[in-house]
């Protein structure tokens, strides 16, 4: 398997390339709390499952330690079309997350 490079920069965003530069995938820090398997049943997948750890290196702006905390975005090469939806509102600041995807593979 190829080995790829997950990076971060000052405004946070997250991505995984090639070593030549090709940008693979946009990714995400799952939130303290956040557990891995409610992002994995929203549809998101964590990058250990997409790459094995010896091929992930780790870029400007990431740790080794940060690696098992990234998730990735969807893409059309991984999982197809995704929508997502966010409401936040009443008196008791009532957040709802979700999203709807399709898997067109």
């Amino acid at each position: 398997m190829q080995q790829v490079i997950v990076s971060r920069n000052d405004k946070e965003e997250v991505w995984v390339k090639t070593p030549t530069g090709h940008l693979l995938t946009e990714c995400f820090f799952k939130a303290p709390d956040e557990t891995p398997e409610e992002l994995e049943h929203m549809g998101y997948l964590q990058l250990l499952h997409l790459y094995p750890p010896e091929e992930i290196l780790v870029g400007p702006g990431i740790t080794r330690d940060e690696v098992e905390e990234i998730f990735v975005e969807a893409s059309p090469s991984l999982r197809g079309l995704r929508i997502e939806f966010a409401y936040q509102g009443g008196p008791y600041g009532l957040k709802l997350r979700g999203q709807l995807g399709v898997d067109l593979a």
